[in-house]
């Protein structure tokens, strides 16, 4: 069993590939072992299954020409970097939308592919962890509190790999988890 101790110092090292640390982490404490631990110190405490998380959708990124969320793209962090996102009980709405705007900003000023906010998503927490792999019935995802100096609300969501029946998720497998994130997922309207 992983102690508090060694899911912090897991999930503050810094990987090589940033694409490979979900997998990483995952490898070093599997079957999402370090949810029922605070994994940053800074965090005001382990994500519970009650709580709602916002995650910022930015056009064109994100989304297909008629404004639909692309789930092959919105989600694909959470197989690899660990997909980013903001617990409700620790932030609003505005300051959520206000720091989306700002990245924009920010990674269009440092030649980035040009992107705007678009819109919140809302997803809560309960439906996310009982979403399983089709193929073994086992639990697909994690969330985890990461937060950090500049965000203490923020949280992530994680593919438990070693829940899945391969070390590798085919197309079709992961195709089927971003479907279900997407029905978990709830578009919220910001007026600017």
């Amino acid at each position: 069993m992983s102690t508090c101790d060694e899911c912090r110092s897991t999930f503050s090292k810094k990987f090589e590939e940033s694409d490979e640390r979900v997998r990483k982490i995952d490898e070093a404490h599997p079957n999402a072992v370090c949810e029922q631990h605070c994994v940053s110190v800074l965090s005001p405490g382990w994500v519970e299954d009650g709580e709602e998380l916002y995650r910022a959708a930015f056009s064109p990124l994100h989304l297909e020409t008629n404004g639909e969320l692309k789930p092959d793209v919105f989600f694909s962090d959470a197989f690899q970097g660990g997909c980013s996102c903001d617990r409700k009980n620790y932030t609003s709405e505005d300051e959520v939308v206000s720091k989306a705007i700002e990245k924009a900003e920010k990674d269009n000023d440092a030649g980035k592919k040009h992107k705007t906010f678009s819109h919140l998503v809302a997803m809560s927490v309960e439906p996310l962890r009982k979403i399983n792999f089709q193929c073994s019935g086992s639990r697909a995802l994690a969330v985890y509190d990461t937060a950090t100096e500049e965000n203490r609300a923020h949280a992530e969501i994680f593919v438990v790999f070693s829940n899945s029946k391969s070390s590798k998720l085919g197309r079709a497998a992961k195709a089927g988890l971003r479907n279900q994130l997407l029905k978990a997922a709830e578009k919220i309207e910001i007026s600017q």
